[in-house]
C-alpha cells in the first residue's frame, strides 16, 4: 500500500515537472516565434522555429521509450530545422546596418532564447543516448547568439559589450568540454578556437603598438602613427612627407592620410566660401563670385565674375587679355601662405621677360570639379565678355571618361571611411575588404586594359575640342591647347603607383593611358587646324612624381615648371600679337 502511495506521488511529481517544462518550452517557442516574426524574417525562418518548437515538444511529451523512434526522429528534425534557420537568419545577423541599432539586440535575444529552450528539452533521464544530441543543439544556438552579441558590439563600437560576449563564448566553451565527450578532431577545434580567441586582444595590443591605422576620406584625423607608436601630425610644414614618394619613403598609408586630409579641407574651404550650388547642373556647384576662404595656410578670393583673383575690367581697353581655361589643376590646389596659381605665374613671367608696351593680363578661369564640356557652356555668357585675345586649354583629368567611359567619374563617392571597432585587427580587416570592394567597381574590364573603344579624334573628347576650336576661331581668339600632365605615366615604377594605390593602381594605370590618348587628340586638332597652337606640357613635368601633391595637383615648383612649358608653347605668336600692336 505504501509502495502504491509512493509510486503515485512520483508519477504526480514527474507529471507537474512534465507539465511545468513543457509550459516553459512552450513560452519560449512563443517568445522565439514572436521576436523573429517582428523583425521580418522570411517565411522559411518562422516555419522552421515552429517546426522545432513542435520538435521539443514531442521530445518532452515521448519520454515514455527513451531513445525511441519519436525522440530520435524529433532530434534530428530539430538540428535540420535548426540549420535551416540558421541559413535563412545568416544574411540578417551579418548585416551591419541591422546591428548598428536597437533591433541588433533582438538578433542577439532569438537563438538565446532558443538555446535556454533546447537546454530544458536535453533534461533526460540519466544516461539517455539523446541528451548529448540536445545538449550539443543547445550549445550551437548559445554560441550562435554570443557570436550575434559579439557583432552588436564590434558594429557599435562598444568595448564592454563586444569583449564581455568574447569571454563569454571562452567560458562556453571550455565548460563545453566538461560537458561533452569530444572526439580528437573535435577536441583540437575547441582547443584552437579558444587559443584563437584568448589570443586576439593581445594580438591586438601588439598592432596597435607597432603599426598605424589606414587613413581614408571618412578619417577626420590629420595624424598618422608610425611604427614604434609615434604619432606624427599633418600640417603645412611637413606635408611633403606625406605627399612626396621619396620622402614618404614609398608608405601609401601615409598617402592616403595626406589625401584624405587635404580632400577634407578643401571640402571645407569650397562649403565655407568658394562655391554655390547649381542644382541640376553638372558639377551641381559653381565658384560663388565674391567669396573668400583659407585653404590651410592659402588664401583664396574669387572675383565678381567668379574667376579666381583679381577684378576684371570689362571693357578691357588696351590690355591683351589671355584666358586660362580649366579644371582644378588650373584654378590651382594651393595650401602655403606663398603658393600661386600658375596663370598667375604665367602673367609674372609675360611682364617680365616680354617687357610689353601694352599691358598683358592672365585671366584664371579654371574651376574645379569641371571638365570641357562643361566649361564650353562658360564661353558665351562668361569668357567672351571678358573680350580675350588669346584662350589657353589645360583639361584633361576630369574629362576622361569622355574617352573611356568605364573610368569611375573624378567626383565619384569618396573613399570608405576607416571604421572605428573595439579590435583594430577586425576593422583593418573590414576596412581592407570596403576598400577593394569599392575599387572593384571601377576597374577597368577586360584583361588588355586598352582604355578606348573608339578611335581617338572619333571620341566625345575629340568633339569637345572641335567646339571650343570652332568657337575661337569665329570670334577671331587665338587658341591654344595644352596636353595634360600627370605625377605618373606607362614608364613609372611600379612602386611610385603602388604609392597612390588609395586611388586604385588598377585605375591609374588606366588613366594614363587614357592620357596619353587625350595627348595625342590635343596634338592632332591643332594640326589639322593651322591657327591653334599646340603646347607640351610635359617636359619636365609628366611622370616627375616630386612636382605633385597628388598624382595630378601640383607643387608650387610644378606649377612653375607648368608655366614655363606654357611661356614656352605661346611665346612666338605671343611675341607677334605684342609687336603687330606695337606698330
Amino acid at each position: 500500500m505504501k509502495e502504491r502511495k509512493l509510486s503515485a506521488i512520483n508519477r504526480i511529481r514527474k507529471n507537474r515537472d512534465k507539465w511545468s517544462q513543457g509550459a516553459g518550452q512552450a513560452l519560449l517557442g512563443v517568445c522565439s516565434t514572436l521576436m523573429v516574426a517582428s523583425a521580418e524574417y522570411s517565411v522559411g525562418a518562422i516555419v522552421a522555429l515552429v517546426v522545432l518548437n513542435l520538435c521539443l515538444a514531442v521530445a518532452l511529451f515521448a519520454r515514455s521509450s527513451p531513445g525511441g523512434d519519436w525522440q530520435r526522429r524529433a532530434a534530428h528534425l530539430a538540428w535540420f530545422c535548426s540549420a535551416t534557420l540558421a541559413i535563412n537568419l545568416f544574411d540578417t545577423w551579418v548585416h551591419p546596418a541591422l546591428l548598428l541599432d536597437v533591433r541588433g539586440i533582438e538578433l542577439a535575444a532569438v537563438p538565446e532564447v532558443i538555446a535556454l529552450a533546447l537546454w530544458l528539452a536535453s533534461a533526460w533521464p540519466q544516461g539517455s543516448p539523446l541528451k548529448a544530441r540536445w545538449r550539443g543543439l543547445a550549445l550551437f544556438w548559445l554560441i550562435l547568439g554570443e557570436a550575434v552579441w559579439l557583432g552588436v558590439g564590434n558594429f557599435q563600437n562598444q568595448g564592454w559589450l563586444f569583449f564581455g560576449a568574447l569571454l563569454v563564448i571562452l567560458l562556453t566553451l571550455v565548460l563545453s568540454k566538461r560537458c561533452f565527450r569530444y572526439g580528437l578532431p573535435a577536441s583540437q577545434a575547441v582547443n584552437t578556437a579558444i587559443l584563437l580567441l584568448a589570443g586576439l586582444p593581445v594580438a591586438d595590443v601588439f598592432v596597435r603598438v607597432c603599426w598605424p591605422p589606414p587613413a581614408a576620406n571618412g578619417d577626420t584625423r590629420p595624424a598618422i602613427r608610425q611604427p614604434g607608436g609615434q604619432r606624427r601630425e599633418i600640417n603645412v610644414q611637413n606635408a611633403r612627407s606625406f605627399y612626396s614618394f621619396d620622402e614618404a619613403h614609398g608608405n601609401p598609408e601615409a598617402f592616403a592620410a595626406w589625401s584624405g586630409y587635404f580632400t577634407l579641407e578643401f571640402t571645407r574651404a569650397a562649403q565655407e566660401g568658394l562655391y554655390e550650388p547649381m542644382p541640376g547642373h553638372r558639377p551641381p556647384h559653381r565658384l560663388r563670385p565674391g567669396g573668400r576662404a583659407v585653404l590651410l595656410e592659402c588664401p583664396i578670393s574669387i572675383n565678381s565674375r567668379g574667376f579666381r583673383g583679381r577684378e576684371i575690367a570689362v571693357p578691357k581697353g588696351a590690355v591683351y587679355r589671355i584666358v586660362c581655361l580649366g579644371e582644378s589643376t588650373t584654378f590651382g590646389m594651393t595650401f602655403r601662405k606663398d603658393d600661386k596659381p600658375w596663370p598667375e605665374l604665367l602673367e609674372q613671367m609675360i611682364k617680365e621677360r616680354l617687357k610689353p608696351a601694352r599691358p598683358v593680363e592672365v585671366v584664371n578661369a579654371g574651376a574645379p570639379a569641371w571638365d570641357l564640356s562643361a566649361n564650353l557652356e562658360r564661353l558665351r555668357p562668361e569668357i567672351l565678355p571678358l573680350q580675350p585675345d588669346m584662350i589657353i586649354s589645360y583639361h584633361g583629368y576630369n574629362g576622361f571618361t569622355m574617352i573611356d567611359r568605364r573610368l569611375p567619374p573624378p567626383s565619384g563617392p569618396p573613399l570608405p571611411p576607416y571604421p572605428k571597432r573595439p579590435l583594430r585587427l577586425a576593422a583593418d580587416l573590414e576596412y581592407r575588404l570596403e576598400l577593394r570592394a569599392f575599387m572593384r567597381q571601377f576597374e577597368p574590364e577586360g584583361s588588355g586594359g586598352a582604355p578606348a573603344l573608339e578611335p581617338p579624334l572619333q571620341t566625345r573628347y575629340a568633339s569637345c575640342y572641335r567646339q571650343l576650336i570652332a568657337f575661337a576661331q569665329t570670334n577671331h581668339i587665338r587658341l591654344a591647347l595644352a596636353n595634360f600632365c600627370m605625377a605618373i605615366d606607362e614608364n613609372s615604377d611600379q612602386r611610385v603607383v603602388n604609392f597612390y594605390s588609395a586611388f586604385g593602381s588598377g585605375i591609374l594605370c588606366a588613366r594614363t593611358k587614357v592620357n596619353a590618348i587625350h595627348s595625342e587628340i590635343v596634338q592632332r586638332l591643332a594640326e589639322q587646324n593651322p591657327g591653334v597652337c599646340f603646347i607640351d606640357t610635359h617636359p619636365g613635368l609628366e611622370g616627375v612624381h616630386g612636382k605633385f601633391i597628388d598624382f595630378v595637383h601640383f607643387t608650387q615648383e610644378g606649377r612653375q615648371q607648368l608655366a614655363e612649358n606654357i611661356f614656352a608653347g605661346i611665346r612666338p605668336q605671343l611675341e607677334r600679337d605684342l609687336a603687330e600692336t606695337n606698330k
